[in-house]
């Protein structure tokens, strides 16, 4: 075993991490190529652009949980929002908690190296580090408890600091353009709020690892992608509509928050801009469920399932008239679990944003009737064979990409609270456990000009130890950490599952000093991990409405 004060040259003094929350090169290469985001663009041609796979699925909670620990899934127990059903009723929402790796900081706190988070996701409830901490999305609305140490949230407190801007907070819907306005201009606000106190931070406190991660990204493409379609179709009458202006502001307003980083670097300094994920369009909803019952495999309790379809038609004026306590009663009771009749259904749909099946397993699930052993294999082997032939009637062409059984891509300790079945679904096809009004499983959304997320993000890299390269090749976000620990001359942990990304290194750098691993995480405590701490009842179905709002919960 190595000293573990010593640090091996040569070496980045920082690595900077810039996140940008769903960020994709089928519109950052055009937005950049054409001038409006030209800091973007000037690291991009100093340094490596890599395509980044995300997670299965490319969700926010596992992405977010494999960066911060360089492991799978499997090995850190992060699969989606929210955890298995496990013997309860309602599934509970995740958090830092829920992490049951090391995260890097704490390898870098081994030897001696600082870390400043700001916004990162999975990172509530906050922990003392040897640095600083301010925790981003699944952090509790109302919360002060979001940042550590102490002095750093009165800090957030006197300057109105925006955690997690929370797109159901004022009822607002987002359909019209006015309304899409709003969200962008209250986007651009929360970025330069952000920046602001990023900034400070840099300068009072610096830090050898420092990471920033920019949600508006995601949250404008969710809501908007009609309108970045436009930017990237149709240039010149776009930038003429006062939506797109607005929308495209967002990306301007993040590109001028990375040049007012960029000017703070120095040359000892490594700066790497990455995503959690990608994005793309959405034209089709999949009713899962109602693919399962129709297959056999579930049956409805048809007077609960009528209830939720009318609450959901009258969705708009409910939130008009009602308090707000009585709509998350509503939203409970209502539930897309509370419309099963669980003693007759053999598996269920996972959330909208999951790409999962269920199996209902006796001892598992609190009503399972899916016996362990033949009865489990037989009916996932037939849930398989269905997705994978699953086909849009108003083209014949397959929906599902791939079908995995969950121990073919997770490997760990953790694989016993995965999903049974993974899928990933053809871009575009957005899958999700709703209810159908007609028992239509295929629903046009089109028209909606909503966006979903998609599997390949982002990197670029740029700085000390960086190679200026532009054959775009292709990484995993569990890639990162590793890379980062490598960037500061540390080992890398032989219990992460990601490498170091030595082809877009400095070739001097990898002939110096190439990459070592070493066992390191029995040197790191044990953290008891609960999915269901730190959040009050009331806390939680606040955070499973705005969940729902950007329409990852049903």
């Amino acid at each position: 075993m190595s000293d573990l004060v010593s640090i091996m040259e040569p070496r980045a003094e920082h690595v900077w991490v810039i996140g940008l929350d769903g960020g994709t090169f089928r519109l950052l290469d055009v937005f950049a190529a054409r001038g409006w985001m030209p800091n973007l663009a000037q690291l991009m041609h100093e340094g490596t652009t890599v395509s980044l796979l995300s997670t299965l699925p490319p969700i926010t909670a596992p992405a977010w949980a494999s960066f911060l620990t360089g492991c799978n899934p499997g090995r850190h127990g992060v699969y989606a929002f929210r955890g298995p059903m496990w013997g309860r009723w309602e599934r509970p929402v995740c958090n830092a908690s829920a992490i049951r790796a090391p995260r890097i900081w704490e390898f870098l706190n081994l030897f001696n190296l600082s870390a400043g988070l700001i916004n990162v996701p999975m990172t509530y409830p906050v922990e003392p580090l040897q640095g600083y901490v301010i925790s981003g999305m699944l952090s509790p609305d109302g919360n002060l408890a979001v940042a550590y140490p102490e002095d750093i949230q009165r800090m957030l407190r006197t300057r109105k600091y925006v955690v997690d801007l929370h797109i159901g907070r004022r009822e607002r819907e987002l359909r019209t353009e006015e309304q899409i306005i709003n969200l962008a201009d209250d986007l651009v606000t929360t970025v330069q709020g952000r920046t602001r106190v990023a900034l400070q931070l840099l300068a009072e406190r610096p830090t050898d690892f420092f990471v920033l991660v920019f949600v508006a990204t995601d949250r404008i493409q969710h809501f908007a992608w009609r309108y970045i379609e436009r930017l990237i179709q149709e240039p010149e009458a776009a930038r003429k509509d006062r939506t797109c202006q607005r929308v495209l502001a967002v990306y301007q307003a993040v590109d001028q928050a990375l040049g007012d980083l960029l000017a703070r670097r120095d040359n000892k300094t490594t700066i790497l801009v990455m995503s959690d994920h990608g994005f793309c369009g959405l034209h089709t909803q999949v009713r899962l469920n109602e693919w399962l019952a129709q297959g056999g495999w579930l049956e409805f309790r048809e007077g609960a399932r009528a209830a939720r379809r009318h609450a959901k038609r009258t969705r708009g004026w409910l939130k008009r008239l009602l308090p707000r306590r009585l709509l998350l009663w509503g939203r409970r009771t209502l539930a897309v679990t509370r419309t099963l009749e669980w003693t007759r259904t053999l598996a269920y749909s996972g959330d909208a944003s999951e790409n999962a099946v269920h199996i209902n397993m006796v001892g598992r699930e609190p009503e399972g009737v899916v016996v362990a052993g033949r009865h489990y294999r037989e009916v996932r082997s037939e849930i398989i064979t269905g997705l994978a032939e699953l086909r849009d009637p108003r083209n014949g062409l397959p929906v599902i990409k791939h079908v995995h059984e969950r121990e073919a891509i997770y490997q760990g300790p953790f694989l016993h609270l995965a999903p049974d079945i993974l899928f990933e679904p053809i871009e575009g096809y957005e899958c999700t456990p709703e209810v159908a009004y007609e028992g239509d499983i295929f629903v046009d959304v089109s028209s909606e000009g909503q966006g979903g997320h998609a599997r390949d993000g982002i990197l670029i890299a740029a700085g000390a130890g960086m190679r200026q390269m532009h054959d775009r090749r292709e990484a995993a976000i569990i890639d990162v950490a590793p890379t980062v620990l490598y960037l500061l001359g540390l080992p890398v942990p032989s219990e992460m599952d990601g490498r170091v990304l030595e082809e877009i290194l400095d070739p001097d750098w990898l002939a110096a000093r190439l990459p070592r691993r070493e066992p390191l995480a029995d040197r790191i405590s044990v953290r008891g991990t609960s999915d269901e701490k730190a959040y009050t009842p009331d806390e939680r179905r606040l955070l499973e409405e705005h969940l729902s709002d950007l329409g990852y919960l049903d």
